[in-house]
């Protein structure tokens, strides 16, 4: 036998127990890479970003029973928003060419909502200096005690609380607003932010105080201390 064909014979048997080792190597590696993959899809893929769950809304544009006034108006919107019916608890509010608007000082008008903590969004036009108005959430119904986030003229952005007659500004951020916003108060137990066109303008922590001072109202809606604000687009979502 030559000496190539004795090298061939004596390495034949390491040769065929490395392909073993290494297709071993490969399987393994598959195995544990298919976990990792399938794992990995699952946290990269995830469930698509759902759409908040809206508890109630009104664009206003539709028409209703109750004509042009908001006081027993059945919300109406192209989505389903459920079937409440607005209550106006100061001023008197009507809606004049798809916009919602009120006269008087303090005006409110709310839905009911499940929670507290909950998220409200309009649409707002109509700002100037020296016009107050804004959102009204925690309502309780009566008494007049609740919280509202509002714009105070072009300059200010404030969180309210209101206690009947007594009104406590609880905080206020400086901005430069424009004639049209819109705007977001949200409230997640104790922390309120205000949002205009989607930028976090302020954040304030309520207090015991005035925890205690609120009470547990669970009506959400709108608030305008002017006459030529208007509203559009509300939209309550947990």
């Amino acid at each position: 036998m030559s000496p190539n064909l004795r090298t061939t014979s004596i390495l034949r048997p390491f040769a065929a127990a490395l392909v073993l080792v290494m297709a071993s190597v490969v399987v393994v590696h598959a195995v544990g890479l298919g976990g990792l993959h399938a794992r990995s899809l699952g946290s990269w893929q995830g469930a698509a970003p759902s759409t908040p769950t809206v508890l109630t809304c009104d664009r206003f544009n539709l028409s209703a029973p109750t004509g042009t006034a908001i006081n027993g108006r059945p919300v109406r919107s192209v989505a389903s928003c459920g079937t409440f019916t607005w209550s106006t608890h100061s001023g008197t509010w009507s809606i004049s060419s798809g916009r919602a608007g009120a006269s008087g000082t303090n005006a409110t008008a709310t839905l009911p909502t499940t929670s507290a903590s909950i998220t409200v969004d309009a649409e707002m036009t109509g700002l100037a200096s020296g016009r107050i108005g804004g959102l009204a959430l925690s309502h309780g119904g009566t008494g007049g005690r609740y919280l509202a986030g509002v714009v105070n003229g072009l300059t200010q952005v404030q969180l309210r609380l209101y206690n009947g007659s007594a009104i406590s500004t609880l905080a206020t951020a400086t901005t430069t607003l424009a004639s049209t916003i819109q705007l977001r108060v949200r409230r997640s137990a104790s922390t309120v932010t205000i949002s205009v066109n989607g930028t976090v303008r302020l954040t304030y922590t309520l207090t015991a105080a005035n925890l205690t001072t609120l009470g547990s109202g669970t009506r959400a809606g709108l608030y305008a201390s002017n006459n030529s604000l208007r509203f559009t687009d509300f939209v309550a979502t947990p």
